[in-house]
């Protein structure tokens, strides 16, 4: 199968604003979260004979240069630094997934072949555990679009979705509906499921997670190293 990584992003972004992207620590920082990601996300597809391809939607920063050398991406989007500073943090992250699918819709073209299979996430994150734990631990169905959570107010969280094929154009779609109604990334569940997209919730938080401050199962955030 051929799965696309689709990246978004980056992390602390009122301290890249203060330049900061340059400095020791945040490139540390960045290393970790593309380490993790390898070792969480691309080896484990890798060793079960998939291929994996990556593409970024990033902001033009001195990230970029290492993200480039890393991932070795297929496609990087990147967007002038000085739009850290427009419009609200909504918009920017439901404007970064659009151009991320973008980026893949002309790739695909390109190459005249789509993929099988998307993850969509952000620079921001350590996963705990990888894809394979993932599949043992919680409920991952292939065939649906795959979310990790639902919120206690009916919202999704939106750290990482995994989707085949079919509902990469609903994924567009509904993407695109949230930001024309200036909402936010975590209302996108409700923009799938009006577009009939099966999803599944790979696990389930509790009231005592939210007291607990244990919601988030699958990844922490990694946005000052």
């Amino acid at each position: 199968m051929r799965y696309c990584l689709g990246i978004k992003g980056v992390f602390s972004i009122n301290d890249v604003r203060n330049g900061l992207d340059t400095t020791d620590k945040y490139n540390e920082c960045l290393m970790k979260s593309i380490v993790n990601m390898k070792e969480s996300l691309i080896e484990p597809l890798l060793k079960d004979g998939h291929t994996v391809d990556v593409i970024c939607s990033v902001y033009d920063t001195a990230f970029v240069p290492i993200i480039e050398r890393e991932f070795q991406p297929k496609r990087v989007f990147k967007f002038p630094k000085s739009i850290m500073n427009e419009g609200g943090d909504w918009n920017r992250q439901l404007i970064h997934y659009i151009k991320l699918s973008e980026e893949i819709l002309q790739y695909e073209q390109e190459i005249n072949q789509p993929y099988d299979y998307y993850i969509f996430t952000r620079f921001d994150l350590l996963f705990i555990g990888t894809l394979n734990d993932w599949k043992k631990n919680w409920s991952i169905d292939m065939e649906k679009f795959n979310i990790t959570m639902k919120h206690s107010s009916g919202n999704c969280d939106e750290t990482i979705f995994i989707f085949p094929r079919q509902y990469f154009i609903p994924f567009v779609n509904a993407v695109i509906n949230v930001y024309n109604r200036q909402g936010i990334t975590h209302t996108i569940n409700h923009r799938l499921v009006d577009n009939n997209v099966p999803i599944n919730y790979m696990y389930v938080i509790t009231e005592d997670d939210y007291k607990n401050n244990t919601c988030y199962k699958h990844c922490t955030f990694n946005r000052t190293g």
